[in-house]
């Protein structure tokens, strides 16, 4: 799994995302993603158009789900009785957490295209699981104990970004959580940070970028949540934990 995983993320990353890199100049001076200069459309709507574009994508993204290997053991999940993962693409967290938590319910919730990539993925907790059709700038399912955004918010600027937490604001339970993954930035100076490298990738690629933990806190707080607790992931990666105010 993890050699196709990493043969995927070659191949898109050697292919739409290769030439939006040729594109990177524009992107700098502009601050504005040059993929879509590229192709015509956004990343997700450029793979929403193109079944198998959006295949190879969702296959590539498990090139990194190592990072999700620290989530069930730095989050308790035992008070919850379901999970809604909120674009949650293949479904790789999503079945990890119900795995390790045979009680719970989840919800995955995501664009058609994404769950037909996902439904393989999540055949052996389909007992424990629905499929939601939607977009999270709307409305998102308000029967959680707890809200996943892993490796969304990045794909965003904040005027977006704003939108889907107070999406997630209107919509949660008040006593829900909402656990949101990325890799952060360094406050400092790292060049040793992945999520520097992360942040250029995304600018060209979606109009994205990474950022601080400082940067999500005011995000999140913006939309009337706190953030709570931060707990390190592999691969640089993080999980901040939110609550209503």
């Amino acid at each position: 799994m993890a050699g196709a995983a990493r043969r995927s993320a070659a191949k898109h990353g050697g292919g739409p995302f290769y030439q939006s890199f040729a594109a990177l100049t524009d992107a700098v001076r502009s601050g504005e993603e040059s993929y879509a200069k590229v192709f015509g459309a956004h990343h997700f709507a450029h793979m929403a158009a193109e079944p198998g574009l959006a295949e190879l994508f969702h296959r590539s993204m498990a090139a990194s789900n190592a990072m999700f290997s620290g989530v069930t053991r730095s989050v308790d999940f035992s008070r919850a009785r379901t999970v809604v993962d909120i674009a949650g693409g293949n479904g790789e967290l999503l079945s990890r957490i119900l795995a390790a938590n045979p009680g719970l319910h989840g919800v995955l919730m995501d664009l058609p295209n994404a769950l037909a990539s996902a439904r393989p993925r999540l055949s052996e907790v389909a007992g424990r699981l629905t499929l939601v059709p939607g977009d999270f700038t709307k409305s998102v399912p308000a029967n959680g104990d707890i809200y996943l955004l892993s490796r969304v918010l990045h794909d965003w600027d904040d005027e977006q970004c704003a939108t889907i937490l107070a999406t997630c604001a209107r919509n949660m339970p008040p006593h829900a959580e909402l656990l949101v993954i990325e890799r952060l930035l360094p406050e400092g100076t790292d060049p040793a940070s992945l999520a520097i490298l992360w942040d250029v990738h995304m600018l060209c690629n979606t109009g994205g970028r990474e950022r601080s933990e400082s940067d999500y806190r005011a995000l999140l707080a913006d939309a009337g949540f706190e953030l709570t607790e931060t707990h390190q992931l592999p691969l640089d990666a993080h999980v901040m934990k939110a609550r209503r105010r």
